[in-house]
C-alpha cells in the first residue's frame, strides 16, 4: 500500500493508465471536462480495443460540462449510473487507487486530495465490490441520456471551473493521439448497441413485423436491405481500406427518415423467399454451440457455422482460410468459441480472445456470431450494419 497526494496522485494515476492492458474501471460521481480528462488520463487508452473500459457515475449529478467526456466513455466502453455514488475508485489492471478525488481537473490540480494505491490481494475485494455495484445496483446509461443532459454548472462545483481556487499541481500533457484509424470495431461496441437499440425502438413502434422474428434479426434484415438492395443508400458509408470513413449522415428528422426506409423495406421483404433464414441460422448456432456441445465441435460443424455468417459468405476467401486445417487447430477453435459464447469477462475481452485463438475469424465474424446465438440480447454486427446506422444518422465506429 502506498499513500498518494499532491503531484504524485495524478502522476501515478496517469502512469498506470498509460500501461493498462486489461481494464480501466473508474467510479466517480462528478465528471470533468473533455480537455481535463485528456490530461489526467492521456489519450492512449482511447484507441485500445483490448481494454475493458467502465465508468460508474451518478448521471443525475452530471452537467453539460461533462457531456463530451461521457460521450467519449460511451464510445470506448460503457457507462453505468449509480444513484448516491460517492466513492472515487480507479482500478487499472490489478491495481487500484481509492481516493477523495473526483475525475475532474479541479480535483487533480486545485484541491488537496489524497489516495491509497493498493497492489496486493486486497485489489480483488475492490474489483469484487465494484463489479457488484456495476451488475446489481446500477443501470446502463444510454447515449440519449447523455445528449439530454441540460443541467448547467455555472459555479464549477461539479466540473473544472471552481472559482477562487489556485492551481496547486500540474496536470500531465495529453500525449499524442493516434494518426491511424481505429483497427477494431470492438472499441465502440457499447455505443453501437445503444444506437442499435434506439433504431430498433423507432422501427418497432412504426412497423408491424413478423412475431416469429426477434427484433434484432429483423433490424439486421433492414440494414442489409439499405446496403445491398433498392438504391443501396447506405453502401457509400462503408469503410474503405486506408481511407477516412464518410461522416455519419446529418438528418433533420431522424425518426421520419427511419420510418420512410422501414416501409420501403417491408414492401420489398414481402416478395422475397426464405425470409426466415436468419431465424433458422440462429437456431442452428444455438444448438451446436451450447455448453454441452461446444467442446466437441468438429470441422464439419465449423463449416456450417461459417455458412451462417453474412461476412463469411461475402468473402469466401476468408472462409476457405478459416477452414484450412493448417491455419487453425480445432482445439483452439473450441476454446475461442467457448469463451466468446459462455465466458464471464466483458464482451469486448471475449471478442479479442476468440479472435486471437481462431485465425481468419475477424471483427465481423465474432460480432455476428454473438448476435446469432443471443438474438434478443446482442445485434448482428458487420460492415453493412455499421454503414446502415451511419446512413441513418448514428455515429458508430466502422
Amino acid at each position: 500500500m502506498k499513500i498518494l497526494f499532491e503531484q504524485n496522485l495524478v502522476n501515478t494515476l496517469r502512469k498506470l493508465i498509460n500501461v493498462a492492458k486489461v481494464r480501466i474501471w473508474i467510479a466517480s460521481p462528478y465528471i470533468g471536462s473533455y480537455s481535463a480528462i485528456n490530461k489526467i488520463m492521456g489519450v492512449k487508452w482511447q484507441s485500445s480495443a483490448k481494454l475493458s473500459i467502465r465508468l460508474l457515475t451518478d448521471i443525475d449529478e452530471c452537467t453539460t460540462t461533462s457531456k463530451q467526456t461521457l460521450s467519449l466513455f460511451h464510445k470506448t466502453g460503457a457507462i453505468h449510473s449509480l444513484r448516491g455514488l460517492h466513492a472515487k475508485i480507479y482500478i487499472i489492471d490489478d491495481k487500484a487507487i481509492i481516493t477523495s478525488a473526483n475525475l475532474t481537473g479541479t480535483a487533480f490540480s486545485k484541491r488537496f486530495e489524497m489516495g491509497i494505491l493498493i497492489e496486493s490481494s486486497h485489489v480483488k475485494k475492490v474489483i469484487s465490490q465494484y463489479s457488484q455495484w456495476w451488475d446489481r445496483n446500477s443501470k446502463q446509461v444510454t447515449f440519449k441520456e447523455i445528449n439530454d443532459i441540460k443541467q448547467k454548472d455555472p459555479t464549477g462545483l461539479q466540473g473544472d471551473r471552481k472559482s477562487g481556487l489556485k492551481q496547486l499541481w500540474k496536470l500531465p500533457a495529453e500525449g499524442k493521439k493516434r494518426k491511424s484509424l481505429p483497427q477494431s470495431t470492438f472499441l465502440g461496441y457499447e455505443h453501437f448497441i445503444s444506437c442499435y437499440k434506439d433504431l430498433a425502438t423507432i422501427y418497432k413502434n412504426s412497423i408491424d413485423f413478423d412475431s416469429k422474428v426477434p427484433l434484432f434479426l429483423e433490424i439486421d434484415g433492414f440494414l442489409d436491405y439499405l446496403f445491398h438492395h433498392g438504391s443501396k443508400p447506405s453502401s457509400s458509408y462503408a469503410r474503405e481500406p486506408k481511407k477516412i470513413p464518410k461522416p455519419a449522415r446529418k438528418i433533420k428528422n431522424q425518426e421520419n427518415e427511419i420510418v420512410k426506409w422501414a416501409k420501403k423495406y417491408k414492401k420489398w421483404e414481402d416478395n422475397i423467399e426464405n425470409k426466415y433464414w436468419r431465424v433458422n441460422n440462429s437456431k442452428y448456432i444455438k444448438s451446436i454451440l451450447n455448453k454441452k456441445t461446444v467442446d466437441n465441435i468438429n470441422w464439419e460443424d465449423m463449416n456450417k457455422i461459417a455458412n451462417c455468417l453474412n461476412c463469411m459468405n461475402s468473402l469466401p476467401i476468408n472462409k476457405a482460410k478459416l477452414l484450412n486445417k493448417s491455419n487453425n487447430d480445432i482445439r483452439n477453435v473450441r476454446k475461442g468459441l467457448k469463451e466468446l459464447i459462455h465466458g464471464n469477462n466483458d464482451l469486448k475481452i471475449r471478442f479479442q480472445y476468440c479472435k486471437k485463438h481462431i485465425n481468419f475469424f475477424g471483427d465481423s465474424s465474432v460480432q455476428e456470431l454473438i448476435g446469432f446465438y443471443f438474438p434478443t440480447k446482442y445485434p448482428i454486427r458487420n460492415g453493412n450494419s455499421n454503414a446502415g446506422l451511419r446512413y441513418l444518422g448514428y455515429d458508430v465506429t466502422i
